[in-house]
């Protein structure tokens, strides 16, 4: 039995479309909002990493401020050193995410598998973003007074972070 189609079944060509990639805007969607959620875990983990270590280093910073350097200096050593981890971390993701792609291929539309724009994009954004969490706690490690630094009665990590 064939079946009538009246002109309320007629659709137009971008209804059609939008029909048939629901499920793959909703994948992107969906991965989007994981990806986001990703990136503000790790803001706030170099965050709270690079907090702890300024912390556990107070004295040492506070010595270095007291025989002349300066803030502007304090800043970069701890800017340096994410930026060298960050970096180390970026060669293991890309090698891995290389590797990685060809696993996800089907679900990389309109992408090749080995894009250069989107791994030197996402490797921008997540080394932007390691600087970005490490900058706050260098700063405040900056200003900090020498004096209070080198007290004796500051004497574990979670006193310092909280003077």
């Amino acid at each position: 039995m064939t079946r009538q189609s009246s002109l309320s079944d007629f659709h137009t060509l971008d209804q059609v479309k939008f029909e048939l990639l629901a499920e793959e805007r909703t994948l992107t969607l969906s991965f989007l909002g994981l990806g986001t959620v990703s990136w503000i875990l790790v803001l706030t983990a170099v965050f709270g990493v690079v907090r702890l270590w300024t912390a556990w280093r107070t004295g040492e910073i506070g010595i270095r401020l007291a025989l002349g350097s300066t803030p502007r200096r304090i800043i970069f050593l701890f800017l340096r050193r994410v930026s060298m981890l960050a970096l180390a971390g970026l060669a293991i993701g890309l090698l891995a995410a290389y590797f990685a792609t060809a696993l996800l291929r089907s679900w990389l539309h309109g992408l090749e598998p080995t894009d250069a724009a989107t791994f030197a994009l996402s490797s921008a954004l997540l080394f932007l973003t390691a600087v970005a969490g490490a900058a706050l706690p260098a700063i405040d490690a900056s200003r900090t007074d020498p004096v209070k630094c080198l007290r004796a009665d500051a004497a574990t990590p979670g006193d310092r972070l909280h003077a």
